[in-house]
């Protein structure tokens, strides 16, 4: 079960540029940086996934991009428990803790359009 259906819908027709719906924020200066990876669903995106703007630097850094056989095995097992917002929380904990304020308006623009304001 994807996660993104317990989640009003119509939070997730936003457009912001750096944080929100993958296909929003791919693109020109970064790349999309999924929250959670999107592999820990089983499959690839199709876009419609929540991701934060990355450099391509910063985004081939993050464990989730294929860093972390340990961090992208915990966040599977959280999804496959239905604790989406646990794996979610894992990629907050680590854009913050390597980027600081780096990538604020990302995340605050993540966080706005998920309804967590």
């Amino acid at each position: 079960m994807l996660p993104f259906s317990m989640l009003p819908r119509s939070r997730f027709q936003c457009s912001f540029t750096y944080g929100g719906m993958c296909n929003n924020v791919k693109g020109k200066g970064g790349n999309g940086h999924h929250l959670p990876r999107q592999a820990a669903f089983g499959g690839d995106s199709d876009g419609t996934g929540l991701a934060m703007k990355l450099t391509a630097k910063d985004h081939r850094k993050s464990f989730s991009y294929g860093g972390s056989e340990w961090y992208q095995a915990k966040q599977k097992s959280y999804i496959r428990q239905g604790r989406f917002w646990h794996a979610f929380a894992m990629d907050v904990e680590e854009v913050l803790s390597k980027y600081g304020a780096k990538y604020a308006v990302a995340m605050w623009e993540l966080v706005e359009c998920i309804g967590l304001l």
